[in-house]
């Protein structure tokens, strides 16, 4: 039987129902003591009575202190229901006959409170049959006191039988619960994988997108003859990237105007690009993503501006950082700008808002293009 409660409760159940059954037991055998003037008289023995009664105080505290201390086990509720029985045995001799029919005895109280802990520890399968053994025990002991043992034998059967009742529904109702609660798990960690592995793809896809694909383009746009040596340089930095393992950004503030420098001296050869950065530090999460969506705005600007110049200022207010990549070149209509401009989306875009900076952009045919980025986004 102790093996079977322990796969009976989850261990905050185990705890309520074990406060509920100590507090139970406690509460209504102080009353109970408090009526014994009541039980003490003829032909009841008051020696008897009483003796028994404290010994039963005294198993009282004892299970309530363990049931406080462990929990209700198998074996606490094995004394219990031990100790139960003999008592209802012995009931014509322990309190008065008037009491019994009346079904207002201390005794009673003991079996209710008995049956109590019997259906919180065990499932019905367990708990009834133990149960209707003490229903059985009480109407002998009630039928040997010379007392009609059918009514209140019923009443015992009655409360077994209930109480069993509700703790089954208690129990589905928990597995019901847990097994929801596991689904729920289990989904929200399967989004999480898929949100992980998404998010590398993405990373994967930007860093092609910036590197390998970026250079390309360049070389495939401009007459890069003259810019030979820088064009190999990318080049093997892009390979670099594509081919070792993926780097983490620094952990702790990092310079952005650094940054920014080495940003501008990759930009595409035929650009001619001013940065004006006042002093400022970012995370490293932060500067990377910055970096890469100016890097991304210069290529942008290479590819379909027009012109040669282009402007990276930094300006840094009280707790924040602001970033312009400007140029009067031949601009573009916002509204025209598909879903499947990646750089946009995901290279600037996407990069930002992940690191909670503010993206905006305006641009119209003809009049140049202005990046704001922001952060942090207040």
């Amino acid at each position: 039987m102790g093996a079977a409660t322990a796969g009976t409760w989850a261990p905050p159940l185990r705890a309520t129902t074990a406060r509920l059954a100590a507090w139970a037991r406690l509460g209504l055998m102080a009353v109970a003591i408090t009526l014994v003037p009541l039980t003490v008289v003829p032909p009841v023995s008051a020696a008897m009575s009483l003796t028994v009664l404290a010994l039963v105080t005294a198993w009282t505290s004892a299970y309530a202190y363990t049931a406080l201390r462990t929990g209700l086990t198998g074996a606490l509720t094995c004394a219990d229901a031990l100790i139960t029985a003999a008592t209802c045995l012995y009931i014509g001799q322990l309190v008065p006959l008037h009491q019994v029919t009346a079904g207002a005895s201390w005794v009673q109280v003991l079996l209710t409170t008995c049956l109590l802990g019997i259906c919180f520890v065990w499932p019905w399968q367990v708990s009834v049959p133990v149960g209707l053994t003490l229903a059985a025990v009480f109407a002998l002991g009630l039928r040997l006191a010379g007392v009609p043992a059918l009514g209140a034998g019923a009443v015992a059967v009655a409360q077994v039988l209930l109480i069993a009742t509700v703790m089954g529904l208690v129990r589905r109702a928990g597995r019901d619960a847990d097994a929801t609660l596991t689904a729920a798990q289990d989904d929200a960690r399967a989004a999480a994988i898929e949100q992980a592995r998404r998010g590398d793809e993405l990373r994967q896809l930007s860093l092609l997108h910036d590197t390998a694909l970026a250079t390309l383009t360049t070389i495939a746009a401009v007459d890069t003859t003259p810019f030979a040596a820088v064009v190999r340089q990318r080049s093997a930095s892009d390979v670099r990237a594509l081919s070792g393992p993926a780097t983490k950004p620094e952990i702790g503030a990092v310079s952005l105007p650094e940054r920014l420098a080495a940003v501008v001296d990759q930009a595409p050869p035929d650009l001619r690009v001013r940065l004006a950065a006042a002093e400022c530090t970012v995370p490293g999460d932060v500067a990377e993503a910055l970096c890469c969506a100016v890097g991304e705005a210069l290529v942008n600007v290479g590819r379909h501006a027009g012109v040669p110049d282009v402007e990276v200022r930094v300006e840094a207010p009280p707790g924040r950082v602001i970033v312009h990549v400007a140029d009067h070149g031949a601009g573009f209509d916002l509204t025209a700008v598909g879903p499947h401009r990646y750089g946009v989306r995901n290279s600037i875009t996407g990069r930002l808002d992940a690191v909670g900076c503010r993206v905006h952009l305006a641009s119209a045919t003809g009049e140049g293009t202005r990046w704001t980025f922001e952060w942090p986004d207040e």
